[in-house]
């Protein structure tokens, strides 16, 4: 009888395997897609401002063949960045993208190892603990399936989250 139950049981979780990866397939296609429609956007902003500048020109020069004074000409375009959620994910894809930027080495930490630290922590820091919880609820939205965050997070994790980890090194618990 128990071993039926287990039996069951794993056929069950081998489904919901299945199902979730096949769920994670898709999520990564549509990542994919919305990746390349991005990159599709800016490309079409480049163009448009590129034909703006052309307008310009050319209006520029149908004036001056009539005699009408020019007006000053606007300044170039910058092709523009990719959009981005957050000013946390801008700065840490600058970090990526450069390899510059603040580079203090931090432990992988996860989301739930933060949260428990901040909640072990909170009569310490009493004034930077809604800060934290901030930056927590932010960083949701960049962390892996299991809550780790990238490498290029790993500067601001131990800029704002710097006293939690020293104090966690002084507990010993590194």
């Amino acid at each position: 009888m128990r071993e039926q139950f287990l039996l069951d049981r794993e056929q069950r979780l081998a489904r919901q395997l299945e199902e979730l990866a096949t769920q994670l397939a898709e999520l990564e296609r549509r990542e994919a897609d919305l990746a390349a429609a991005q990159r599709e956007l800016a490309a079409r902003e480049v163009a448009v401002a590129a034909a703006e500048v052309a307008v310009a020109e050319a209006a520029a020069a149908v004036l001056e063949a009539a005699g009408a004074p020019t007006p000053a000409p606007e300044p170039p375009v910058a092709e523009p960045e990719p959009p981005v959620a957050s000013p946390i994910a801008a700065v840490a894809l600058a970090a990526e993208r450069t390899g510059r930027g603040p580079t203090a080495v931090v432990p992988i930490l996860s989301l739930p190892a933060l949260e428990r630290l901040v909640a072990a922590h909170a009569h310490d820091f009493p004034e930077r603990v809604e800060e934290w919880r901030i930056y927590l609820h932010h960083l949701r939205g960049f962390s892996g399936v299991d809550g780790r965050l990238g490498a290029g997070f790993g500067w601001l994790v131990s800029d704002v989250f710097g006293d939690l980890l020293r104090q966690r090194s002084a507990d010993g618990l590194d």
